[in-house]
């Protein structure tokens, strides 16, 4: 069970990839040119910039299923990755 992020420094690359299991979530998101992420939300949460509200549908599916399914968000500032899933992305800075 895994969430990792990889940084390429010579490629200014970042992998991020998620078991595919699914046990461990992995957590996204973009503010401006900054990339945020960690396998738990208070991960995100901690840097002051990020939007901390929640998302409403994200809620009803808590509430309704008692849990947020993979396409499902927490936070309207955050991304849940869907189990086995990555991502590969060019930074600029």
């Amino acid at each position: 069970m895994f969430a990792i992020g990889l940084w390429c420094k010579s490629k200014k690359r970042i992998v991020l990839a998620r078991d595919r299991m699914g046990i461990k979530p992995l957590y996204i998101s973009r503010q401006g040119e900054d990339l945020f992420f960690g396998s738990e939300l208070k991960a995100i949460f901690a840097h002051p910039e990020i939007d901390r509200h929640i998302s409403l549908a994200g809620l009803d599916c808590y509430l309704s299923l008692n849990y947020v399914p993979a396409r499902g968000r927490w936070s309207t500032a955050s991304k849940n990755f869907r189990r086995g899933s990555g991502w590969n992305g060019a930074m600029e800075k």
